[in-house]
Order: structure tokens, then sequence, then C-alpha cells
């Protein structure tokens, strides 16, 4: 059976375990005779309203009985199983139509290139060419870059600022220990401490001017690399789509 079926069977089965069944009977009281539709329309009026109508002038009305549980349930189970059949014929539905599709696919990709072949083997050997200079460039742009990196690293050693720092240190010491009568040694460590202040400053200023040329030329050796490779990987990547891309 197809999917369809398959779902409508799921469906009634399901309609039937959710509502009411029911055995409907009509009694005439009278001369008039009424037709099945309208004890039928009673019983629609219960499972929908949720109530027997009162009985009319005619005598009228509907009996109704509840499915059993297992009755239901049984329903229920088969709504599940035909509706699981049902997705599975969809599933396997769809997957046939891929398979077929992606074999035109490849068909199509293939007889592109059986017929373009000269230009096939122009583009892969312009790729191999730009791997070839990508390499080469990318060998020299590390190779200068490892440099700027040592020399940065170089520029960035205090040692010889941790060195004044730590004789300040001795200095202020001194200079607290002494008393309130050693104003001439007091001085003359100032002196001292005075001196060792202002070589630091220049050490300071001197590393940092240091430390930024060594970083621009680290950001212009960036740039410039870029510039000279940014134009073949723009190419690379053509060449790859036009060599991939569906046909």
């Amino acid at each position: 059976m197809t999917a369809v079926l398959y779902e409508d069977l799921a469906s009634a089965h399901n309609d039937m375990a959710n509502s009411a069944g029911y055995l409907s009977d009509y009694y005439d009281f009278g001369v008039n005779r009424l037709p099945q539709y309208a004890v039928q329309h009673m019983c629609q009026v219960y499972r929908e309203k949720g109530f027997i109508p009162e009985p009319n002038e005619n005598m009228v009305y509907a009996k109704l009985i509840e499915l059993p549980a297992d009755a239901k349930a049984n329903s229920r189970n088969l709504s599940t199983q035909y509706s699981n059949k049902a997705a599975q014929i969809k599933q396997r539905k769809k997957a046939e139509q891929e398979r077929i599709a992606k074999e035109a696919a490849k068909k199509r990709f293939d007889d592109y290139w059986s017929s373009h072949s000269e230009q096939k083997v122009e583009l892969l050997k312009e790729k191999d060419s730009l791997n070839v200079q990508l390499s080469e460039y990318q060998r020299e742009h590390n190779s200068i870059s490892s440099d700027l990196a040592k020399k940065l690293r170089s520029a960035s050693d205090d040692k010889e600022i941790k060195d004044i720092d730590s004789q300040l240190s001795q200095l202020y010491s001194r200079i607290a220990s002494l008393g309130l009568f050693k104003g001439r040694e007091k001085k003359a460590i100032q002196e001292q401490i005075d001196q060792l202040r202002n070589k630091r400053c220049k050490l300071v200023d001197s590393m940092d001017a240091t430390k930024k040329s060594i970083q621009n030329e680290i950001d212009n050796e960036k740039r410039e690399y870029e510039r000279k490779t940014e134009p073949m990987r723009t190419r690379l990547k053509d060449i790859e789509n036009e060599l991939n891309k569906p046909r």
C-alpha cells in the first residue's frame, strides 16, 4: 500500500479510539417514521456536545454505547503501526529520490569535465603553481616573523631595570634608617636615588620605543604578506569553485 493509504487507516483508527462508539436505534410512537439519518445526527451531537438531545415530539432518541477500553487501545495501537508504516514508506521514497538525484548530478558533472578536459588540466596546473608560490611566501613570512619575535622578546628584557629597582630599594632602606642628625649622609644617598631614578626613566623610555618599533615591523610584515597572498588565495578559491560546482 501507499503511504497515503496507511495514513488514512491510521487516521480512521485514531478517530475511532478518540470518539464514542455507538449503536443507534430510533423509536417511532407516531404515524411519522423518521429516517435513519435523524438518529445518526443525534449521535453526532452526542460526540461533539457530550449530551443526548431531549426527545422531540416524534419521540426519537439515540441509544449510545461507549467502546470498550481494549477496543480503544487496539485502535490506538493500529493507528501507531499504520503511521509508522507510512513514515517508513515516505523515508524510503525520499532516500530513493535522493539517490537518483545524486547519481544524475554525478553523471552531469562527469560528462561536463569529460567534454572540457583541456580546461580542467589548465585549472589544475594553475592551482598547483599558486600553491607553490603560497608555500614560498609562507616560509619567508614565518622566518621573518620568527626573527622579529625574538627581537621583541629581547627588547622586553627588563633585567637592568630590575637591578636599578633593587638598588633603589636598598637606598630607601638606608635613608630611612638614618637618624635625625644624619643630614649630610641623607643628602648623598638622595643624590644616588635621583640619579638611579633618572637612569631608570631613560631605560624605560628607550625600551618602550624599541618595542614599539619592532611591533611596527611585525605589523608591516603581516600586512605585506597578506597583500601579496590575498589575490592568490582568492584565485585558488575561484578555481576550487569552478572545479567542484554542480553541473
